[in-house]
């Protein structure tokens, strides 16, 4: 599951949907460990630092970007940082992700945290370890 005060409490849900029942359990469980797939209400999509969205191939890193109603306005007296954060009503949250095939997202780091070599987007997680 995944949230965040400034968009929704509840924006991702890591349910198995219906048409994925026939998985075997280990893929089931592996899905099961990701932040999940969209809420109602919720459109939340992995871009790209054009605003298009990434591959859904469980390997392109992009930024997590949430559209709801809940989603806040913007930060008291900062109107810089709200320019950075909600542009053409999606709050980018800074959290890095990746799509599978089933559209499940995984958040792999924040974007501060980000390394970039050869144009590709690192974790700094997978540089740690």
């Amino acid at each position: 599951m995944y949230g965040m005060t400034a968009s929704t409490p509840l924006s991702l849900v890591s349910m198995i949907r219906s048409h994925l029942d026939g998985l075997d359990r280990g893929k089931q469980l592996r899905l099961r460990a990701k932040a999940g797939y969209p809420m109602i209400g919720c459109d939340v999509r992995v871009v790209r630092k054009n605003d298009e969205e990434v591959a859904h191939d469980g390997k392109e890193i992009g930024e997590v970007a949430v559209r709801s109603h809940g989603v806040m306005l913007g930060y008291w007296k900062n109107p810089e940082e709200t320019m950075k954060t909600i542009r053409n009503g999606r709050l980018y949250t800074g959290d890095m992700a990746t799509v599978d095939e089933y559209g499940y997202i995984d958040i792999v780091d924040r974007k501060k945290d980000i390394i970039i070599s050869g144009g590709e987007n690192i974790p700094s997680i997978e540089v740690a370890i």
